[in-house]
Order: structure tokens, then C-alpha cells, then sequence
């Protein structure tokens, strides 16, 4: 069965904000030199995959029940920027209302130790932002990246992860109200910090990155 609406229907009625998962995948030249694939998938009530590759010149939209294929002309390309942006602001408003923080804890051991945590966070992700910067000004480096965002579908755990370049990077919201917050490079854990009193401003590091990676992985004319 196709889909009888408008092409702008097609992106402007996508089930965003009632997702409870989303993932957004990006491979910029990790295949084939020059080919750029984009994938968005948004898990609820409803399952929709909204897929474009360069290879073809197609963005297809696909749920349970319908599939439509759409030609990639400046309009849609606009269109599915505007549901990637959309769908990252959707990503970070999860993280947002879970990491409010409800602490009361005001130790001083607590606080330093996720100071020191939070430098860490700080200066890792000052390096992932030049090389995203790179990546934005030669189109030609490699973009390979996933951000996971919402109530994994596995174990019900809330989670945001983002995998980009060497980092894979976890940010488990607990049942205890806490923050767990761990960090991989090239398969080596670096990091595993519990945060309290810090949610907020841990997470908006985290935040800072996802706006960037955004702007960076925007499908742009060739």
C-alpha cells in the first residue's frame, strides 16, 4: 500500500514525539568513497524508518504497513534535514526531563569527585568536536556515527548513546535518579562515573556534542 499524501505530509506527520525510541545513523564515505547513507528510525506505538542513500538519489519512508519512495530534489532534501533536527531536539528533551536534579546530596567528596568527572567529559569531547569541525569543513573525510535515544526496547533502561568516531558513549539514566555515565575508546573503557548532584551540567556536554553532530551530518547538495 502507498501513501496518498503530500510529500511534506510524509515528513511533517511523523510520529517524533511520541517515539520511545529513536536512532539516527549516519555513514558518510565508510562504504564507498563518496557515498553518503542516513537512516532515522523511531520506535512506539508505531514503527517508521525513514532511509536515504547517495548511491540511489532516494529517501524511502517505510512503517508496518506502507512504504513511499521519494526522488531526492532540494525540497526534500530540506525536509529531512528539518526531521533530523527535529528528531535530535526530540533525542536531548528525553535526556533533559530524566536528568532534572532531585539530589539532595551537598557532600563535598561528591561534588569534587564529579568535578573531576565532568573534566574529563570536557576535555574527551573537546577533542570529538574538532574532529567533527573537520569533518564539516572537508566533506570528503569519513562521517561514521549512531545516536541511540529513549527507552531501549531490550531492557526498558533509559538510555542515551551516542557512538561517533573511537567513542561509544553511554549515558544511563537510573532508577535511583542518578546518572551513569560511561565512555569507550576503541573498545577500552575510560571512563565510569555515577553523578548526582551534576546531572544537568554533565549532561549538557553531552547536549553541546548531539547539536554539532546535527550541523555536521545535514545532507547538503553535491
Amino acid at each position: 500500500m502507498i501513501f496518498k499524501k503530500k510529500k511534506s505530509d510524509l515528513f511533517t506527520q511523523l510520529p517524533i514525539e511520541t517515539a520511545d525510541f529513536l536512532v539516527v545513523s549516519w555513514n558518510h564515505g565508510g562504504l564507498k568513497p563518496g557515498e553518503r547513507t542516513f537512516l532515522i528510525d523511531l520506535q512506539g506505538l508505531e514503527k517508521i524508518s525513514i532511509r536515504y542513500s547517495s548511491l540511489y538519489e532516494r529517501i524511502e519512508i517505510l512503517s508496518q504497513k506502507e512504504k513511499q519512495v521519494l526522488k531526492m530534489d532540494s525540497q526534500n532534501r530540506d525536509l529531512l534535514n528539518l526531521t533530523l533536527h527535529g528528531t535530535l531536539v526530540q533525542a536531548i528533551e528525553k535526556g533533559k526531563r530524566w536528568s532534572i536534579n532531585e539530589s539532595n546530596t551537598k557532600e563535598l567528596a561528591q561534588i569534587a569527585q564529579e568535578d573531576r568527572a565532568r573534566e574529563w567529559i570536557k576535555t574527551s569531547f573537546r577533542v570529538l568536536t574538532q574532529a567533527l569541525e573537520k569533518v564539516a569543513q572537508d566533506q570528503s573525510l569519513i562521517l561514521q556515527a549512531t545516536l541511540m535515544s529513549g527507552i531501549f526496547p531490550e531492557n526498558g533502561q533509559r538510555l542515551i548513546r551516542l557512538h561517533v568516531f573511537n567513542l561509544d558513549i553511554y549515558y544511563h539514566f537510573l532508577t535511583d535518579e542518578s546518572l551513569r555515565v560511561i565512555i569507550f575508546d576503541q573498545n577500552d573503557q575510560k571512563l565510569d562515573a555515577r553523578i548526582w548532584v551534576t546531572k544537568p551540567q554533565i549532561y549538557d556536554e553531552l547536549i553541546k556534542v548531539i547539536v554539532l553532530l546535527g550541523k555536521v551530518g545535514e545532507l547538503k547538495e553535491c
